[in-house]
């Protein structure tokens, strides 16, 4: 537990309806958990003991496992694996969204790092999680004496994702909570869960009804950005001012570009043996822990870093003398300067997007953003944090206490009713479907014509955008999209009831007409229609020959959730008919 959480962490008998509410932050270098009950959910716990962690007592446990020799189903992992040589599994959760781009400054090859896992990425995923979902009730089960106490309460787990993620990955990383027994689970983006624990921070500070501020998630893995507006102070209402932005970019690349240093000092025989050895991990975790954080530019003094017994040949012109390394505030900077440059552009851009959204409202008197929270591991850098500040002049930069570990609360706080409530986001893409339209000259030309057997007529297949990039999304506002299908014969029966929509995205900033190159499939929308009852359906007759059919018009429901992650169901005539399975 927390130190500030060291008080009894009993609460009153559990009435129906009342929760357990847990929270996984799946992280790419530490995963933490948090828990609350929902008739006491001001008290949020953060676990803090760790299988291998000794007396540590940190919020975050490291995201790596080894599965044991001969075998893809024991393994180790978190603080179990410190101090091993042994190769390990670590970036796992990059590898759940191989086509995010990555830095041009960090060549990754994809293929060969998915290679050298055991089993798929999934099923690597999967393991992980039951790990930490099998210490997380271990843990809070541990706490009371009444082995029967928890089953009183209904369970809800909340699963965090970053917010520029491909709803591929959402949806792989939500399989995969699932295969690990996490269930009943729902998925926040890390930067709104962030958000959520931060803001409630500040809410007394200062804070006021259209405030604009912007949240910057910077992680071992990733960088999440959202920039948002108070709406309310009570009740406490926030709504997004811009699409969720970032990349991989995260602290984790620092680590690369440091190897990178390392393997030019000592030359390339000489890495591939030191790399096998505890004096380089040695070496490493001092990078991480220590040099990471206290870097502040390249005026700094210099910095050593050793390499414990391992008999290096000195190379003094390149700083490396008795197996230690001297990291001039110059050489660091050079490391620093790619990353933080990336980080610093997205803030940059998020920014402007934030002046011109509220200017174009007509919000001139206060289209300035108020502040950049820095949150996560890497927001806890003082560099970082200069930087920043001398692109914002005059916007105030904040690290607030507790950075590393307000993701994994914030996602309890969305379940509970506490901290503020995020009213509407702002769609990040354009979605929408294909439909065969009546051919029109001006508009189609140059277009194939598609002959309508049913209507006699030529059509075109054009795209029906239903939402905009940047559109403003209601969470409590459902969308709906049309669609109707024609059947030749008289009885709406069997295989054909089962019917696949496909639902497309784009990313330019003006959607096309016609389908192109820039529109891709965001999933298949799997439907069965053989649920709706036969007096909903159309019976029609061809007028030239009489050929009987029948038409069925319905919508898909789409529900915008916390995840960003779309959830759709079936409606006919207002009825809701089934769930719609979404394959990604």
């Amino acid at each position: 537990m927390d130190e500030s959480d060291t008080e009894s962490s009993g609460c009153s008998d559990a009435l129906e309806g009342d929760k357990l509410v847990i929270g996984l932050d799946f992280g790419t270098t530490f995963s933490g958990i948090a828990y609350a009950f929902s008739n006491d959910p001001e008290k949020i716990y953060s676990i803090t003991n760790w299988p291998g962690g000794e007396d540590r007592i940190v919020p975050k446990a490291p995201t790596a496992l080894r599965y044991t020799k001969d075998s893809t189903s024991e393994f180790q992992w978190g603080y179990e694996l410190e101090g091993s040589l042994e190769d390990k599994i670590t970036g796992l959760k990059l590898l759940l969204d191989p086509e995010q781009r990555r830095p041009y400054f960090i060549p990754t090859n994809i293929p060969a790092e998915l290679a050298k896992l055991p089993k798929s990425t999934l099923d690597v995923a999967t393991d992980y999680l039951r790990a930490l979902y099998d210490h997380a009730m271990a843990e809070v089960k541990g706490e009371y004496l009444d082995r029967e106490f928890l089953e009183n309460y209904q369970q809800q787990f909340v699963l965090t994702v970053p917010a520029v993620w491909s709803d591929k990955a959402k949806d792989m990383t939500l399989r995969a909570a699932r295969a690990a027994g996490i269930s009943p689970v729902e998925m926040i983006t890390e930067p709104e869960a962030a958000a959520l624990y931060t803001i409630l921070s500040v809410k007394n500070k200062g804070l006021k009804v259209r405030d604009a501020i912007v949240i910057c998630d910077a992680g071992g893995g990733t960088v999440d950005l959202v920039s948002y507006e108070i709406m309310s102070l009570n009740p406490f209402e926030l709504k997004a001012l811009t699409a969720p932005s970032g990349g991989v970019c995260g602290s984790l690349m620092l680590n690369k570009l440091f190897e990178d240093e390392v393997h030019k000092v000592v030359g390339d025989d000489a890495y591939v043996t030191l790399k096998k050895t505890e004096a380089y991990r040695s070496a490493l975790r001092d990078f991480d822990s220590t040099i990471k954080l206290a870097f502040r530019g390249k005026t700094d003094t210099d910095k050593y870093v050793s390499f414990p017994l391992a008999k290096l040949q000195d190379n003094k012109p390149m700083g490396l003398e008795r197996d230690s390394l001297t990291l001039s505030g110059g050489t660091l900077f050079r490391i620093f300067d790619p990353i933080i440059r990336e980080i610093d552009k997205l803030v940059t851009e998020q920014v402007t997007s934030v002046r011109m959204e509220r200017l174009q409202l007509g919000n001139t008197a206060g289209a300035s953003v108020k502040a950049i929270f820095l949150v996560g591991g890497f927001g806890s850098s003082a560099y970082l944090k200069d930087v920043i500040e001398k692109s914002n002049p005059g916007v105030l930069v904040v690290q607030p206490k507790e950075a590393w570990s307000a993701i994994v609360k914030g996602p309890v706080m969305s379940k509970l009713g506490i901290g503020p409530t995020v009213t509407s986001t702002r769609a990040a893409k354009h979605y929408g479907t294909s439909c065969h339209s009546t051919w029109r000259p001006i508009r189609d030309r140059g277009f194939a014509k598609i002959h309508d057997d049913l209507d006699d007529e030529d059509k075109c297949i054009i795209m029906s955008w239903f939402i905009s990039k940047n559109d403003d999304l209601s969470r409590e506002k459902k969308i709906q999209l049309s669609f109707y299908r024609k059947w030749k014969g008289k009885n709406p029966t069997g295989a054909k009831m089962k019917v696949t929509d496909e639902l497309f995205e784009c990313s330019d900033p003006v959607a096309p007409v016609h389908p192109s190159d820039d529109v891709n499939i965001n999933c298949r929308l799997k439907t069965d229609l053989s649920q709706v009852p036969k007096s909903a359906f159309i019976f029609q007759k061809r007028p030239r020959d009489g050929l009987e059919y029948f038409e069925l018009h319905y919508e898909l429901q789409i529900e915008n959730n916390p995840s960003g992650l779309m959830k759709f169901s079936l409606l006919v005539n207002d009825e809701e008919y089934s769930a719609v399975e979404a394959t990604y």
